[in-house]
């Protein structure tokens, strides 16, 4: 199977993030349930938010009212903060069910190809959204952001820091394989999980899924009893076995004319 075709929906997971900023489309989110998949609210079964959690920010949206000042640009930096925590929760939802799809339907050599690709896209991305973000002069502990271009840098920074957290958890030994050799995808991951922390515009099941991620690729050390919680087995395929070499027959040999006979 051709590891181009497998790879365009998950790409288009990561891409259609900008869209969903840029233009407020909204879609549906899927319901699914049980292990490691995603309810309607778009975060795991194991850390279900409510509906109030699906409107705040770990700083919460009365955090960002008062760093605002209550002016008018505050009320509207309020408002697209409110719209992108709920467009986030869908576009986490859309990612889960991608990553539900990759155990289900693929085999481990596809997974090794196709999130081999995922990550240099991801690397690319998050540089591409440090880039606009260091342009526009955007700094941690600034409310949440109304222009274009910002926004974008942000919420595409945001959202496919969190889409690496969930692959890095649920495929750890295909991340860990790639991650070490990847010099750039390293650096700006670094970059991206104190940048993100710093806004404060996680909420706590996602901070908690940073904190997990950092431990699993030792960011930062790890807890005694860490556990990761989503690890799955990953079935790498045997290798072939060896080819037997095949005996050579020994030649039989008739009787030889001594240069006596002769």
């Amino acid at each position: 199977m051709d590891i181009s075709l497998i790879l365009v929906p998950f790409i288009a997971v990561i891409l259609l993030s900008s869209q969903v900023v840029v233009y407020g489309e909204k879609s549906a989110a899927k319901r699914t349930t049980g292990n490691g998949k995603m309810t309607e609210d778009g975060v795991d079964d194991s850390g279900r938010s409510s509906d109030r959690d699906a409107g705040q920010s770990a700083g919460g949206t009365a955090g960002a009212d008062e760093r605002d000042g209550g002016d008018d640009g505050g009320k509207d930096s309020s408002r697209e903060l409110e719209m992108f925590q709920k467009l986030f929760l869908q576009k986490r939802s859309q990612q889960h069910s991608a990553i539900q799809d990759i155990f289900e339907k693929y085999n481990y050599e596809q997974q090794f190809k196709l999130i081999d690709l995922l990550l240099d896209r991801m690397q690319e991305i998050l540089a591409e959204s440090r880039k606009k973000l260091s342009d526009s002069r955007f700094k941690p502990g600034m409310p949440f952001p109304v222009d274009q271009e910002t926004k974008e840098g942000l919420s595409l920074l945001l959202e496919n820091l969190a889409f690496f957290g969930d692959i890095t958890l649920r495929l750890p030994d295909i991340t860990h394989s790639l991650y070490s050799k990847k010099k750039a995808l390293r650096e700006v991951v670094r970059w991206a999980v104190t940048y993100t922390e710093q806004t404060g515009f996680f909420d706590d099941n996602h901070r908690k899924l940073m904190n997990l991620m950092s431990q699993e690729l030792r960011l930062i050390k790890r807890d005694a009893d860490y556990v990761n919680p989503f690890k799955r087995e990953e079935v790498a395929p045997e290798p072939p076995p060896p080819k037997k070499k095949k005996e050579k027959k020994p030649k039989k040999k008739g009787p030889r004319i001594s240069r006596s006979e002769l």
